[in-house]
């Protein structure tokens, strides 16, 4: 009778907005097959010699950490690059229109929050509290 559907609004198929290129790298193995085994190899590597695998943990993080300082900065223009499909999609006005009242809310109850903590945190006295604020 009535089902409980998750449908969404599907944007409308345009043509014109398409990425300059197209990445397209064939499957030599199975990634189920790969993850399963770089977990064995993991546990294996770790118990048999363990010195070399801190050690190529420690590079490897570090090679992590320079990757992710990087993308922090890349990071906004991913943002933007969305925020233009969206646009060009015709669905950021029916998402702001339709969610609107949930940002909103969102947004009242965070500040809640922190005017709250602040308030309970400067011992509910209101010269501490307002004082606080203004740091």
């Amino acid at each position: 009778m009535y089902q409980f559907a998750l449908s969404m609004i599907s944007p409308i198929e345009n043509d014109s907005l398409k990425p300059l290129w197209l990445l397209d790298f064939p499957n030599i193995i199975a990634n189920d097959k790969i993850v399963f085994s770089i977990i064995i190899l993991g546990f294996i590597s770790s118990k048999l010699c363990a010195e070399v695998a801190i050690g190529l943990a420690c590079k490897l993080e570090a090679f992590v950490a320079k990757i992710l300082r990087l993308l922090i900065y890349i990071i906004p223009l991913f943002i933007m690059g969305f925020i233009v499909k969206l646009q060009f999609d015709e669905v950021l006005d029916i998402i702001i229109k339709n969610y609107m009242f949930i940002f909103v809310t969102i947004i009242f109850a965070q500040f809640g929050y922190i005017f709250l903590a602040y308030f309970i945190l400067s011992n509910c006295r209101v010269k501490e509290f307002i004082a606080s604020l203004s740091k």
